[in-house]
């Protein structure tokens, strides 16, 4: 029976307190063999379709996974085929990305080579419009720290819920990985004690004056939705990804916007399984309900506030792209995209093969 692909999308960066929050570094797995295609060049030179095309060109015919632009959800900022470990990235500012052993691990795609001179004319303007969006930007993350701060000050009121919340945590991690069948190590196939890879990325981002996510949109075989605050789903997720990672399996943890050093999901690849927290869980204590409550609607206010100066910086960056779109040798750039996918359809019939 032929093997089902999957289709998954996600982000490998987010706009945070700390600004962008950039894990480009963890789009390909770093304890395999694999390969990263860097495209660098500036807006409207065409890396975003580049990438559609190339991941359209192999879905259905291996998993595919596609990386979003967190500021323009229409937009790629990288493509991956997970069975290969290869990528192809936008190595431009903020996520940038760099060679390190050139043409053994990595190679530079310069899409910039196919700018028209007539862009020069346009200097003043794309400079002023860089400017604005700057400063939308710095707007957005101030906007953005500040429902940090309400976050955590909410997650401060929830740890008066619990005596001892890390062994709370604890045993809500074991029996959900006791009921998932992950008890054993790698049920077996760990015999040399090998440690499962950890992955960190972004499920979700700010779009639509809200958070917005792609876990009903990524067909994943299960979905368990733990109905606990913040900051004890922090920990329970967590106590889950260390303890699935030691027995052998591989896991994805996606950072939280409001505070990327924790998680508000975690996918277990062996058994295709997202654990998320629901959107809305009770209140504990009836004497710090309307403080919750209270910081949760401002949350809100300061998120739509953000999404509201991201897309005025979206749309500075959108006539900042047209300026280049007319200086473009899109016909050159045409001819990129082949190369790229004659090497992957090798590897990948290759990679067939050996499996067969």
């Amino acid at each position: 029976m032929e093997k089902t692909t999957k289709t998954r999308r996600y982000y490998a960066g987010a706009n945070t307190k700390y600004g962008f929050y950039n894990l480009f570094n963890q789009i390909n797995r770093s304890d395999k063999a694999g390969f990263l295609y860097i495209l660098k060049g500036g807006p409207g030179t065409g890396k975003s379709t580049l990438m559609k095309k190339i991941g359209k060109t192999f879905e259905g015919k291996t998993d595919v996974e596609y990386f979003y632009c967190s500021s323009d959800h229409e937009s790629l900022d990288g493509v991956r085929l997970p069975t290969l470990n290869v990528a192809v990235v936008d190595g431009t500012a903020p996520h940038i990305c760099e060679t390190v052993i050139p043409g053994a691990r990595e190679k530079i795609v310069d899409l910039g080579a196919f700018i028209g001179d007539c862009v020069k004319k346009h200097e003043k303007e794309i400079t002023e419009l860089m400017k604005q969006k700057r400063l939308f930007f710095d707007t957005a993350y101030l906007y953005i720290k500040n429902a940090s701060n309400l976050f955590e000050c909410n997650n401060l009121i929830f740890t008066a819920f619990y005596k001892d919340a890390a062994i709370v945590a604890s045993k809500i991690a074991r029996r959900i990985l006791r009921d998932l069948g992950l008890n054993a190590a790698n049920n077996g196939k760990n015999k040399r004690g090998a440690h499962g890879n950890v992955r960190r990325l972004f499920l979700s981002t700010i779009a639509d004056g809200d958070f917005a996510d792609f876990a009903s949109q990524n067909n994943y075989n299960s979905i368990i939705e733990l109905d606990y605050d913040p900051y004890l789903h922090g920990l329970v997720l967590k106590e889950i990804a260390e303890a699935a990672a030691r027995r052998g399996f591989d896991v994805t943890c996606f950072c939280e916007i409001l505070a990327p050093e924790s998680f508000n999901s975690v996918l277990i690849t062996h058994t295709d399984t997202l654990i998320i927290r629901k959107a809305e869980f009770a209140a504990r204590d009836e004497k710090h309900e309307g403080t919750i409550q209270y910081n949760n609607n401002a949350i809100k206010d300061a998120v739509f506030a953000a999404d509201n100066a991201l897309n005025k910086a979206k749309e500075a960056h959108k006539k900042i792209e047209e300026f280049y779109i007319l200086a473009m040798d899109f016909a050159g750039i045409e001819a990129v995209a082949p190369g790229i996918i004659s090497v992957l359809s090798a590897q990948c019939a290759t990679h067939n093969e050996s499996r067969n």
